[in-house]
């Protein structure tokens, strides 16, 4: 996931973003948040010193960034913060930390973080 966000950005950065949370996408952020989302989600996924170093020079940097671009900004603070808890679920689901739940819950859980009003 990572890997996609970072190599393959140019595909999604003209992708739609009707039906996610406004703090995702406010200010410009817009697809942008495709690339933040799937970038710490997938960093949390990988784990270890890698992943969580990388993951956390990251956030760092967007919210250093977020002192000159404002709201975008925090939008990309929020995509990072939406992207680990979508990486946190996904881990959770594989590793069997939620063995009542399956496919679907996920999926619905994951919506929640990322879409609404």
């Amino acid at each position: 996931m990572a890997g996609e966000a970072y190599d393959n950005y140019h595909q999604y950065i003209d992708n739609q973003v009707a039906g996610f949370h406004w703090d995702l996408i406010q200010a410009g952020q817009d697809a942008g948040v495709y690339a933040h989302v799937l970038g710490n989600a997938g960093l949390y996924l990988w784990g270890g010193i890698t992943g969580n170093i990388a993951r956390g020079a990251n956030s760092l940097f967007d919210k250093v960034q977020s002192l000159w671009k404002g709201q975008e900004g925090d939008g990309e603070v929020a995509g990072n913060a939406a992207g680990k808890r979508v990486g946190e679920h996904i881990w959770n689901y594989l590793n069997g930390r939620r063995k009542d739940e399956d496919a679907t819950k996920l999926g619905n859980d994951i919506t929640t973080i990322l879409c609404g009003p």
